[in-house]
Order: C-alpha cells, then sequence, then structure tokens
C-alpha cells in the first residue's frame, strides 16, 4: 500500500517555491518515504498527469492533494482526465482507465465532525485552530515515535527549520513544501 502526498506550488506568483509529490510505502505500523519529486517549474496540468502515472505505477495507493489555490486545479484536471481516458494508453498498452480504477482519493473528516461528513483532499488553513497545525504536529509525532520515516535529507532539513510563530507552522525561509507533502501523504 502506497500514499502520495502532494502540495501544489502557487505557479508563477512571489509565493512559488516549488510542487512537491512525496511518496510513501506503508505497513500497519510505520510508513517510509519511497520518492519525492520537487520542481518549481510544473504547471498544474501537469502535476495532474504526473500524479495519474504515479498513481498507476504505485497501483494501491492513497492520494492526498493539498486543495487550497492551485490544488484545486490538480484535482479539477485530475477528474477531467477519468472522464477522457477512452483512447489513451500506458508504455505497455495498458488503458489509463486501470491508473483510476487503482487511485483512491483521500477523504478529510473533521475529528469533532458528529455527521460524519467528508471533504476530498485536504484543504490547510493556518493560525492555532486550523488544520495545518493538525496536520503538522500528527506528522511531528508519527516521525518521533519512529512511524514515520522520512529519507528525503532535503525534507529533513526543511523540517529542521519549520517553526510555530503565534500559531503559525512555517519554515524560517516561508517555504515549507517538502514537509506539508510528506505530511500529507502520513495523514492519508
Amino acid at each position: 500500500k502506497y500514499t502520495i502526498g502532494c502540495d501544489v506550488a502557487f505557479g508563477s506568483s512571489d509565493q512559488n517555491d516549488a510542487t512537491v509529490i512525496s511518496v510513501w510505502r506503508c505497513w500497519s505500523d510505520r510508513a517510509e518515504q519511497v520518492a519525492e519529486y520537487v520542481s518549481p517549474d510544473i504547471s498544474t496540468l501537469q502535476c495532474a498527469w504526473m500524479l495519474a502515472y504515479l498513481g498507476g505505477l504505485y497501483r494501491d495507493c492513497m492520494l492526498n492533494i493539498e486543495v487550497n489555490g492551485p490544488g484545486a486545479v490538480v484535482k479539477q484536471e485530475l477528474n477531467r482526465l477519468r472522464l477522457d481516458v477512452k483512447d489513451m494508453s500506458g508504455p505497455s498498452g495498458e488503458s489509463y482507465k486501470n491508473v483510476f480504477a487503482r487511485m483512491r482519493e483521500f477523504l478529510y473528516r473533521r475529528a469533532d465532525s458528529l455527521a460524519g461528513n467528508v471533504v476530498w483532499h485536504f484543504k490547510t488553513t493556518g493560525g492555532p485552530t486550523g488544520t495545518k497545525p493538525i496536520l503538522m504536529n500528527r506528522f511531528k509525532n508519527y516521525v518521533e515515535i519512529g512511524a514515520a520515516a522520512v529519507r528525503s535529507m532535503a525534507c529533513l532539513d526543511e523540517m529542521r527549520r519549520t517553526r510555530i510563530d503565534g500559531g503559525n507552522i512555517e519554515a524560517d525561509t516561508g517555504h515549507d513544501d517538502r514537509s506539508v507533502a510528506a505530511a500529507l501523504a502520513v495523514y492519508a
């Protein structure tokens, strides 16, 4: 079983850092990072296509996208691809329809929700009562107890530079894409 976490960059804006896709292999008691893709130049369409490809490559996987901002566009393109794969085939001639049959999308449910309402993927919100502290603290806990093994040295470096400042959790450089993508994968 695998999980894929994706933090999509803000494209050509001043806030752009990089789109990061983090792939983790999961067992019943732990998860281990097996791949990480980082690029400041990938478009949202290319990101969706890459996620579809990785979903087919890793087969039985759960996808969790940060859908705040450009992540919503990636989700929309994945939906479009699902409907438009009739004539597409992979390198070995396998239909891309099988990609989506094996890739599940993460459903988020608030811990304090009695109704059990769910939303697709994860939308981070800041501040002490937002969802980002929940996401990042859960990830930190899993790393501390050895249930999540980070293999990317660049991700570990970014995690070392991440701080809580006035209720906000960010790397001291303002760029936390690698650690957020890893946290999304582990959360899923």
